[in-house]
Order: C-alpha cells, then structure tokens, then sequence
C-alpha cells in the first residue's frame, strides 16, 4: 500500500483499532507508533522534483531543504549528479542536509548519452543493441567500442567521436602482430555503475531517465530502448528500479503512434517502469487517464506540472489523474514548477497549498 492510499483508506479505522487494544489512555502514544511503523517503508504524501527551484538549490541547499519540509513536501526528486556531487554537495553531505529538513530523497533523475548517438550507419546498430533477439546481456558485450563525453547536461548534446578513437587499435589494445585486442571498459556503463552506488547511499527507491537525443526518430526508438534495458538490470542489481520519463516529443503521436509507444513496447514491463508528466502528456494531446489505465502498474511516479503554479491554469483536471493514478498503482507524485508568475519558492509552496485542498489528496 502507498502511501496516498493509506490515508484516503484507514486513519480514523486505524485509530479506532489501536484505542480498542490498548485503552484511550494510550492510544494516542501507541497509534504514533503503529503509524511510523507502517509507513516506515511506505513512500510519501507529495514530493518535490527539486529542478523547480534549482537556482534556489545551488545558492544554498541547506537552508532551501528545510524551506521545502516547512511547506509540507516530505519527499524530493533530485536531478544534480555532476562532478560526484549533488547541488554542489559531496552525497554524504547532501544526504545529511536532507535527513536535517526531514525530507526522503526518493527519487533522482540521471542522464548519460552515448555519443555517436543517431543516426548510425546501416549494420552499425547492431553493434550498439545486439540483434532484436539478443538479449541485453549479449547487446552490453558488443557496445564496449562507444565512449561518450562528461555529464549531460540540458540543451548540451553528445559529442561526437571519430570512430577512428573507438577501435582496440587507437585504444592501444592491439599488438603490432594481430594479437587478440584486449576487453575494454565501457566508460558509459563504468559511469552509471557509480552514479547509481551514489544514489543507493542517498535512499533512492527510483531512478528516473527523463532526456533523450534529439536526433531519436521512430526508426531508432528502439535501439535506445535496448540501452535503458541495460541500464534497468544494473538499476535493478542496486535494488532499485529504473523509470522513463517521456517529454512531449515522444508522447506525441505521429500516424497514430509515438516514440513512447515504441520504447514501451520493447522494454520488459520488469525492467524499464515510467514517470509520466500532467503538461508533456496535456501538451502531447494525450488523455492522461486513459494514458494510466493503459500502463497499469507500470508508471510508478506522476509529475503534477501545471502551466505555471499547480491547478491554475484550470487546463488540467488535476483531481481525476491523481485519483486514477491512486487506482493504477502510482507510488508517488512530485510537485513540479517550470514557468513562473511568482519566485521559485512561492511557485511550489503555493502549488502544494493548491493541490492539498483536492478531494483526491486532502486527508
């Protein structure tokens, strides 16, 4: 049970429970108790994807955490892995600052391309993927050849590499006579293995993919997919679960299918999970409640983004989604701002006042 369903479904019954057991006396003591401990690993009311006030993160994440506790967010969805740090903070140091404010860092958003993204060659895909009936496993093996440059960061695409920096010859691998070039290591795959031992250290529960290449047509949809199917089992070995977060782009549909349908279609419902947006599903045309019914059980966190401070722009039945996302298996929503009629700050507190007085989240 989630934690949005706990309350819409058994306060007062679990209040009436706890004074039969043990007395009025102690029931008030006792139920604090029994509430901690059912929600101990139960995720939380409404979180916070931290990007709505990144300006506000870097000028001093400290004192910004305890601002977002103090509004009532109880949960945060990072999106700053640069450098080994968090928002200019060593992990440690970031996740104490949290722990400080009360808050649980339940989810992050990660970003790392391949370079020589799209479009390839023809033959060359399989080199990347393995064939369409390999499996993921066999496709890693083949893709140790493709390097890609530091960090993403937003608008800054891959950089290319001449091909000619890939091979086991330029790499040094190979002997003068033809000796057999030596396995090396995918710097891709060496760079998720540590962001994600970071992010396990943090207590993330998710992992969240919310930015594609540009260059990503419905034609090559599925060789990325194959890389997020990758990336999803080494999620999985850490002991937390990998999600898509699909943007207009590839929700929009051309010739009754997008390049979001294509990617769901070739990821292993137990691989690759989703985050779906409210404004880059409304912006895409798509029914966001028919959009959860389809994936049932599979889109596990909901951004409730508006066209500016949440349930204003009245573009957006909040209510329904949030209510149809309770019935589907939605574990948890994050608060997310990205256009401004008041400072970052005042955007998401007033949008968390907003969404609180929904009959779908008001307790």
């Amino acid at each position: 049970m989630d934690r949005l369903t706990f309350f819409k479904q058994g306060l007062s019954s679990a209040m009436d429970a706890v004074s039969a057991v043990v007395g009025l006396k102690k029931a008030v003591n006792t139920f604090t108790d029994v509430v901690d401990e059912a929600l101990g690993d139960i995720k939380s009311d409404i979180g916070l994807y931290m990007r709505s006030i990144e300006s506000d993160m870097y000028e001093g994440a400290r004192g910004t955490l305890k601002d977002v506790a103090r509004m009532g967010y109880t949960t945060i969805e990072t999106d700053s892995y640069f450098g080994g740090k968090i928002y200019d903070l060593k992990p440690a140091d970031f996740r104490k600052a949290a722990d400080e404010a009360g808050l649980k860092i339940t989810s992050a958003h990660l970003r790392k391309f391949y370079d020589n993204d799209l479009p390839e060659p023809d033959g060359e895909t399989e080199a990347l993927t393995g064939s369409k009936t390999e499996s993921a496993g066999n496709a890693e093996a083949k893709s140790a050849g493709t390097v890609e440059s530091s960090e993403e960061t937003e608008g800054r695409p891959a950089v290319p590499v001449d091909a000619a920096t890939n091979s086991d010859a330029a790499a040094g691998n190979e002997t003068a006579d033809g000796d057999t070039p030596q396995k090396t290591e995918d710097p891709v795959m060496k760079w998720w293995e540590e962001a994600l031992a970071v992010h396990k250290t943090l207590g993330c529960r998710y992992i969240v993919i919310s930015r594609l290449p540009d260059a990503l047509t419905p034609e090559t949809a599925e060789r990325y997919a194959d890389y997020f199917v990758r990336i999803g089992d080494m999620v999985l070995r850490h002991g937390m679960r990998l999600l898509l977060h699909p943007s207009r782009r590839e929700l929009t549909a051309t010739d009754g299918t997008s390049i979001f349908d294509i990617m769901a279609a070739r990821m292993p419902a137990d691989k690759v999970w989703f985050e779906l947006d409210t404004r880059e599903a409304h912006e895409a045309a798509v029914d966001m409640v028919s959009m959860l019914k389809h994936y049932k059980g599979r889109v596990l966190l909901l951004h409730l983004q508006d066209f500016g401070i949440a349930t204003e722009s009245g573009l957006i039945d909040f209510d329904k989604i949030v209510n149809e996302a309770i019935a589907t298996g939605v574990n948890d929503i994050f608060v997310e701002v990205r256009s401004y009629t008041l400072p970052p700050k005042n955007c998401v507190e007033r949008s968390i006042y907003n969404l609180k007085s929904l009959p779908s989240l008001r307790y």
